[in-house]
């Protein structure tokens, strides 16, 4: 992996609006929260069962490199890679050639996580910018044995048209250039989500250069809620007028919670950043 240190927009840059949804049961009707009918989220509807195929180039070496190494350990050599941290803004496209149709890109973060072998752990989102897909996300988390034939990561959330999705992502290595570390990987994607009618597939695609992967939570303090937390895992496109990322778990008065937190910027100051 190339060394490289972009600089990205800092998460805590924006003051950020946030309108929480939640699968759990209902809370109190106040300013901090409010009851939601599920139907007013198309939760009535039955849910659809997903299938995508497509190939993701993760390009490491060369003049136009997808992937930078970020981080890594003291003790970590090339002969040891463990501790190595990349991030990667991988296209993601319709056939193993590089410059076929562009479906989307593969926006996050993989870190060498095992001492005995090639294990990666990713946790990255797919952003599509093909038909109905525009501007919907699938977010992955989970363990890539990347020398294993073929390798299943949870899709544990969505936005768009895969809002409060669930499934898995199978991933097969379809070239790996052991000169570069250059290479093509197959995946298909299933995921069951519920249809929802408020989005609009021609959502417009920010810059991806502005674009955040977060990963973070809300930590309560108010009333019932004091102690509990949602995790939200998703792709921030900071520009964009109206952002969703999935809440993909919680504790305390949100175990099992799934469900979409919707950014909009309140106010950023350029000369600041905040």
């Amino acid at each position: 992996m190339a060394e490289n240190h972009p600089e990205h927009p800092s998460a805590t840059a924006f003051l950020i609006a946030l309108s929480l949804i939640s699968t759990l049961a209902a809370v109190e009707s106040n300013l901090f929260s409010r009851n939601l009918s599920p139907s007013s989220l198309g939760l009535k509807k039955p849910e659809k069962l997903s299938h995508l195929h497509f190939y993701f180039h993760d390009v490491v070496t060369g003049k136009n490199v997808t992937a930078v190494r970020v981080s890594k350990a003291p003790t970590t050599t090339k002969s040891s890679p463990f501790g190595a941290a990349a991030v990667m803004d991988d296209p993601l496209t319709i056939s193993p050639d590089i410059g076929s149709k562009l479906v989307g890109k593969a926006q996050g973060i993989y870190a060498l996580a095992s001492q005995t072998e090639a294990s990666l752990l990713m946790a990255f989102n797919f952003a599509f910018v093909e038909g109905k897909y525009n501007g919907s996300n699938l977010s992955v988390l989970g363990r890539n044995p990347v020398f294993s034939g073929v390798r299943e990561m949870p899709v544990i959330g969505g936005s768009g048209v895969f809002s409060f999705a669930r499934g898995y992502a199978e991933a097969r290595t379809h070239t790996f250039d052991l000169k570069t570390g250059n290479a093509v990987v197959e995946y298909n994607s299933n995921s069951i989500q519920t249809e929802n009618l408020l989005f609009n597939s021609s959502f417009d695609v920010a810059d991806g250069r502005y674009s955040l992967l977060m990963a973070y939570n809300f930590a309560f303090i108010k009333g019932k809620h004091n102690g509990s937390n949602l995790s939200v895992l998703g792709r921030n496109p900071v520009f964009s007028a109206v952002r969703e990322m999935p809440v993909i778990g919680g504790s305390g008065v949100f175990r099992f919670a799934r469900g979409d937190a919707e950014a909009k910027t309140h106010t950023f100051d350029l000369k600041t950043g905040i």
